[in-house]
């Protein structure tokens, strides 16, 4: 999977759209203690939101996304990476997941959302992400490499609806433009 490297920004505007997904979380999860990005990748939306929240822990399978982020954002004292997923049940006010359920088969999704449940307190938020759906043949090089699955509007929201009592689904777009004052310190 192309990784969105913490420090070598190649896409202003893939970054962009990535960081649009924390702030909408931001504005939903100010009030949650305990916080997990459950698929970080290299971090740097965990940073980004761990400076505006008590403590977030960030998990990604692939070590050597974890590696990248401890190196980039490994000062921040409210922030810790890790690469096995060891985490107590019901240890989370929130779990964030942005990206990640296409690149999962269908069993696999359904265990991946099973397992974010039950880290979940009682009264917990999950918020994800997922690309809309395309055919094959219009998906850029990269998504039709590594995603497995992407959902449609009612295919997301029947696995989510599996899983979780209340789901709520924006397809909101955020225009690019009311984020170009965004600063991302070192990046953009």
């Amino acid at each position: 999977m192309r990784r969105i490297q913490g420090l070598l920004i190649d896409d202003e505007q893939n970054l962009t759209i990535h960081l649009a997904r924390y702030i909408f979380a931001l504005s939903h999860i100010a009030h949650c203690n305990r916080i997990l990005d459950y698929g970080c990748g290299t971090g740097y939306g965990s940073s980004f939101i761990a400076k505006h929240l008590r403590s977030v822990d960030a998990y990604d399978i692939s070590t050597q996304s974890i590696e990248a982020a401890r190196l980039a954002y490994g000062e921040q004292k409210n922030l810790n990476f890790f690469s096995v997923d060891k985490f107590d049940e019901d240890s989370y006010d929130c779990v964030i997941s942005f990206e990640v359920i296409e690149h999962m088969s269908n069993m696999d999704a359904c265990k991946y959302l099973s397992r974010i449940q039950n880290l979940l307190r009682a009264g917990g938020i999950h918020i994800s992400s997922t690309p809309r759906a395309l055919p094959y043949a219009q998906r850029s090089r990269n998504r039709q490499e590594y995603h497995v699955h992407e959902y449609t509007y009612q295919e997301y929201r029947g696995i989510l609806r599996q899983h979780f009592t209340h789901v709520f689904y924006s397809l909101r777009m955020i225009p690019l433009s009311r984020h170009k004052t965004l600063r991302w310190p070192g990046i953009i």
